[in-house]
C-alpha cells in the first residue's frame, strides 16, 4: 500500500509537470491567430478607407467637371448674347448715321433753295402772317364750336329741369288743393257741429228756465 501511494503522487506530479507544456503549446497559436486576424482586419480597413477616399476623389472630380461644363456653357451663351448686342448696336448706329446724313443734305438743299429764291423778306413775312391768322381763326372757330355745343347742351338741360319743376309743381299744387279742400270741408263740418251744439244748449237752457219758472209759480199758488 505504501508503494502504491508513492507511485500515485509521482504520476500526478508528472501529469502536472507535463500539463503546462501542453497549455503553452495551445496558447501560443491562439494568440498568433488573433494577431493575424487583427492584421488582416487592419489591412481590410485600410483598403476600405482607400476605396472610400478614391470614391470621394472621383465624386469631387465629377462635380468639378460638371461645374466646368456649366461655366463653359454660360460663358459661351454670354459671349453669343454680347456679340448679338454689339451687332444690333452697330446696325442701329449705321441707320442713325445714314438718317442724319440724309437730313443734313435736305437742310443744305433747302438753304440753297432759299438763297436762290427771289422772294423778298416782306413777302415771306406777309405769307407767315396769313398763315398765323388762318391758324388763329381755325382755333377760334374750333373753340366757338365747342362753346356753342356746350351752351346748347346746358340750355337743353336747363329747359328739361324747368319742365320737370313745372310738372312737379303742377302735381304738388293739385295735391295741395285737394288737401285744402279736405281741410276746409272738415272745418265747415266742425263749425256746423259746434253751431248745432250751441243751439241745442240754448234750447236746453230755455227749457230749463221754463221749468224753473213753472215750478216757482206752482209753489206760489
Amino acid at each position: 500500500m505504501a508503494v502504491v501511494q508513492d507511485a500515485w503522487p509521482s504520476r500526478m506530479r508528472q501529469d502536472t509537470q507535463r500539463a503546462p507544456s501542453r497549455s503553452r503549446a495551445l496558447t501560443v497559436p491562439y494568440y498568433q491567430d488573433i494577431e493575424d486576424n487583427d492584421d488582416e482586419n487592419s489591412e481590410a480597413e485600410e483598403d476600405g478607407s482607400d476605396d472610400k477616399d478614391g470614391g470621394l476623389l472621383q465624386m469631387l472630380s465629377m462635380l468639378s467637371e460638371i461645374k466646368k461644363k456649366k461655366a463653359a456653357k454660360l460663358s459661351s451663351a454670354y459671349l453669343q448674347q454680347k456679340k448679338a448686342r454689339f451687332k444690333d448696336a452697330r446696325a442701329d448706329a449705321k441707320e442713325l448715321k445714314s438718317a442724319g446724313t440724309a437730313y443734313i443734305r435736305q437742310c443744305v438743299e433747302a438753304a440753297n433753295a432759299m438763297g436762290k429764291d427771289d422772294t423778298q423778306p416782306d413777302d415771306l413775312i406777309r405769307a407767315m402772317n396769313d398763315l398765323f391768322v388762318q391758324a388763329a381763326q381755325h382755333d377760334l372757330t374750333k373753340h366757338a364750336d365747342g362753346f356753342m355745343e356746350d351752351l346748347s347742351t346746358r340750355r337743353v338741360a336747363n329747359v328739361a329741369e324747368t319742365a320737370d319743376v313745372v310738372t312737379n309743381f303742377n302735381g304738388r299744387r293739385t295735391h295741395l288743393r285737394r288737401q285744402l279742400k279736405r281741410k276746409a270741408k272738415l272745418d265747415y263740418e266742425q263749425q256746423i257741429e259746434q253751431a248745432q251744439i250751441a243751439t241745442n244748449a240754448r234750447e236746453l237752457i230755455k227749457g230749463y228756465k221754463k221749468l224753473i219758472s213753472a215750478g216757482t209759480r206752482s209753489s206760489e199758488q
